[in-house]
């Protein structure tokens, strides 16, 4: 894979597997009492990095400070010690992406609970197609491929 395809990242990954809130905007009581059964719903989650690498794309964000700031410096900022880096003994969260694949943003499709976006139908060049958790495949093409209840929460170390 080339190197430019793959972007590291601590931020998809760490909301994806700690999903700890169980309220909606609309309604102020706890749907669930199974943090595994809480769907995430996270505003601009999933536009952030086709947003990013469209600007990688047009030169104006190099795609090492792309890495850094979603990967590397919220692992640091959290002090998560083996999560933010492709390195030996670090844990592999990560996120394929084809940097120079065209597409329009769709809020109805995202994954998350929040189905809106403000750059909704804006058009991207980068386009998140796998994402890993701890090494393993949890979504390929748009598509969970995991079942409920894989990852884990994480706690920031101190």
């Amino acid at each position: 894979m080339h190197a430019s395809s793959i972007a590291t990242t601590f931020h998809l990954s760490l909301f994806r597997q700690s999903t700890i809130a169980a309220w909606t905007q609309h309604h102020r009581q706890p749907k669930h009492t199974c943090i595994w059964d809480v769907k995430p719903g996270i505003l601009g989650l999933e536009a952030m990095l086709p947003l990013l690498s469209t600007q990688v794309n047009e030169g104006k964000l190099a795609l090492s400070d792309l890495v850094r700031m979603i990967s590397e410096t919220p692992a640091e900022i959290f002090n998560l010690k083996d999560r933010g880096s492709l390195d030996e003994g670090y844990l592999a969260d990560l996120v394929v992406v084809e940097i120079h694949r065209k597409h329009k943003i769709d809020s109805y499709r995202f994954l998350s609970k929040a189905k809106y976006s403000p750059f909704d139908e804006w058009k991207a060049k980068g386009k998140p197609i796998k994402t890993f958790v701890n090494g393993q495949l949890v979504m390929d093409e748009g598509e969970i491929v995991t079942k409920p209840g894989t990852g884990q929460i994480i706690r920031r170390m101190k």
